[in-house]
């Protein structure tokens, strides 16, 4: 606030903010410059007056929308303003002796489609499912993968496997189809695994009763499954094919796997906690990107 702001404007905001420290600085926009405040407030003297007299108050408000921390704030002060606004419409129509519930023109009541027992399972499930299986298939298919390329190098047997009359793609084939199918046996293993265990839980079972159509929940999982399989196990044998032990092939593929997996929970975490809708903290505009901030 500026320096020679009113005592009573503090005790108002404050009433609104009270978990908010109000400061008072001789210029405001140099404290909000300097990084001394979040955001802040300027109003000419005779607000009261104003008030009374039932003319617009001006208010002039100091934020900085490229700051989390600011926008926040400037959100704060607009629903201190708005709630205070709604607060004098009513008086004032209460003394005119108007209705103030004419101001209500819609009522809304909000109906959640799941009930939030259910909607809670289902994020569970939504985390631990695409963290565990594909884990699953790695470990699965790991030790084929580093045993049949890196380790037949260790072991020199590599070179007696290429002089024998069998074509060298199609021992590539074998192997690829081989490291493959563990992965898809180990994932299916685990979508098994994780079924059962559900049917012995409360709050996972509840999760469930989201999927309409469980068979092809289940088909397309598979399928899935599959998929990511054969991807892991081409990647395996890249990474198995550049080192020359079972060990430095681990060293690799572990360190690799590793950011990947740390990736995917920070994104799950930031999809469910982000907000749905877009929302420009300067502007309030519904927009993924405001024009008027850039």
């Amino acid at each position: 606030m500026e320096e020679n702001a009113a005592a009573e404007l503090i005790e108002k905001l404050q009433t609104y903010l009270p978990d908010v420290t109000i400061e008072k600085h001789a210029n405001v926009q140099e404290a909000m410059n300097d990084g001394k405040v979040q955001a802040g407030i300027e109003m000419e003297g005779g607000w009261e007056e104003a008030l009374e007299a039932q003319t617009s108050v001006p208010v002039r408000v100091y934020f900085d929308p490229g700051s989390q921390e600011s926008s926040g704030a400037w959100s704060l002060i607009q629903s201190v303003f708005t709630n205070w606004q709604n607060e004098v419409v009513q008086e004032r129509m209460v003394a005119s002796e108007i209705d103030p519930n004419v101001l209500n023109v819609f009522q809304v009541e909000p109906q959640t489609t799941k009930n939030e027992d259910d909607a809670m399972a289902s994020f569970m499930l939504a985390i631990l499912i695409p963290l565990l299986i594909p884990i699953a298939i790695a470990n699965g298919s790991y030790p084929s993968a580093t045993e049949l390329f890196a380790g037949e190098k260790e072991k020199k047997t590599m070179e007696a496997l290429l002089i024998t009359p069998v074509k060298p793609i199609k021992i590539l084939l074998a192997k690829w189809l081989t490291i493959s199918l563990l992965g898809i046996f180990t994932g299916i293993l685990c979508i098994g695994l994780l079924s059962g265990l559900m049917n012995f839980t409360t709050e996972l079972k509840k999760g469930m009763a989201a999927i309409e159509n469980p068979l092809l929940f289940i088909l397309m999982g598979i399928i899935l499954v599959s998929l990511h399989a054969i991807f892991i196990a081409e990647l395996e044998m890249i990474l198995s094919m550049l080192a020359n032990s079972v060990k430095e092939a681990g060293l690799l593929y572990y360190s690799y796997y590793g950011i990947d997996d740390y990736a995917d929970a920070i994104y799950v975490f930031l999809r469910r906690y982000s907000s749905t809708i877009p929302i420009c903290y300067s502007c309030n505009e519904l927009v993924l990107i405001c024009p008027r901030c850039l």
